[in-house]
């Protein structure tokens, strides 16, 4: 969490959701908060199934990529692109969220940074046991995420269960 809020209270773009700051509950002192402005068109996922019709594609993948090459530029790596972490505004621009993962690309190695995003848009070779995120695996896990915006069905939808599609990736 602290890495998280490290590295995306740094974060100035466009299509980037804008950190306004942490929240620690005084009772709870394990529960801590990082606050955003509100979206309130909701994630891509779920936007997309209810709007379709309205959802501009094209400007959507745009505000995206545009978000994920001032990522890059910074030399960060997301590690969880998919269309739950992108969320939209009330006029439907698309911006980055959830830097759950995120890390510079020179500290890929540091055990803090390991973990993968959910299968599904995670690029085969992070599952083989020296895996790195990269800029390349972030655009691996883009292709994904476009193919989801246009088809409306996440990656390998038609196999149910998460073990099967890391199967699926490793047998190439």
């Amino acid at each position: 969490l602290c890495r998280e809020a490290l590295a995306w209270r740094q974060l100035r773009h466009p299509c980037i959701v804008p950190f306004l700051g942490l929240y620690q509950d005084c009772d709870l002192r394990s529960s801590v908060c990082m606050i955003s402005p509100c979206m309130r068109g909701g994630n891509l996922s779920t936007h997309a199934e209810r709007e379709r019709e309205r959802l501009h594609l094209l400007p959507v993948i745009r505000d995206i990529l545009e978000g994920l090459c001032y990522l890059h530029g910074q030399h960060y790596v997301h590690g969880d692109l998919r269309a739950v972490n992108i969320l939209l505004d009330e006029n439907g621009r698309a911006y980055i969220s959830d830097f759950g993962l995120i890390s510079l690309l020179d500290q890929i190695h540091d055990k803090s940074t390991k973990g993968r995003g959910n299968p599904r848009w995670t690029a085969p070779e992070l599952f083989e046991s020296d895996f790195k995120r990269t800029f390349s695996t972030d655009m691996y896990s883009f292709g994904c995420l476009c193919l989801e915006i246009i088809t409306l069905k996440p990656p390998f939808y038609e196999i149910p269960r998460d073990c099967s599609v890391i199967a699926c990736l490793l047998k190439g």
